[in-house]
C-alpha cells in the first residue's frame, strides 16, 4: 500500500469512527510516517504478541480490548504486530490495565524506556518463537504466555 492509498484509508477511518477519538493534523502525518517506515521492533513486537494470547486467554476480541482501553483498534494492531507509533507506550499502558498486566515491565520489555533487563527481554522474545496465532492457546502457547507473565510479575 503507498502513502496515497494509506492517507486515504486512514481519513476514511476518521470519518467513520468514534466522535470522541480525536486524531490531529499532526498526529495523522506521524502515523504516515511510521507506516511509511516499517518501523517494525522484535522487542514491541513480542509485547504485542503477549497482549493478544492474554486478550485471547480472556475471551476478548480486539475490538473489545480496544473499546475497553479507549484506543483504536488499528493502534492494537499496530502495537501487536511490533509497527512503533509515537502513541506505543501509551497504548501499552492503556491495554496493560484492561488485561491486568503491568505496564510499566512491558514498557522496559518492549524497549520503551531507558532501563534494561535481560531476562525479561529473552522471556519476551521466547514467547514470539513459541507461539502461532490459532484461536484458542495451545499448551506451548499457554506455557509460554504463563513464563512471560511470570517474569512481568517479579
Amino acid at each position: 500500500m503507498n502513502t496515497t492509498e494509506l492517507a486515504a484509508k486512514l481519513s476514511g477511518r476518521l470519518v467513520d469512527r468514534d466522535p470522541e477519538q480525536i486524531t490531529s493534523v499532526g498526529g495523522l502525518s506521524l502515523r504516515l510516517a511510521a507506516w511509511e517506515r516499517q518501523d517494525i521492533r522484535p522487542e514491541l513486537a513480542a509485547v504485542g504478541k503477549a497482549i493478544d494470547l492474554r486478550r485471547r486467554e480472556k475471551g476478548v476480541t480486539s475490538q473489545e480490548l480496544a473499546s475497553r482501553a479507549r484506543v483504536t483498534v488499528e493502534s492494537l494492531t499496530e502495537m501487536e504486530r511490533g509497527l512503533m507509533m509515537p502513541n506505543s507506550p501509551d497504548i501499552i499502558r492503556l491495554v496493560s490495565k484492561v488485561l491486568e498486566l503491568p505496564a510499566d515491565k512491558l514498557l522496559i520489555a518492549a524497549g520503551l524506556t531507558e532501563t534494561s533487563d535481560a531476562t525479561l527481554r529473552a522471556a519476551a522474545l521466547r514467547l514470539v518463537h513459541q507461539t502461532k496465532t490459532p484461536e484458542s492457546l495451545t499448551p506451548v502457547e499457554q506455557a509460554a504466555l504463563t513464563e512471560f507473565i511470570d517474569v512481568l510479575r517479579v
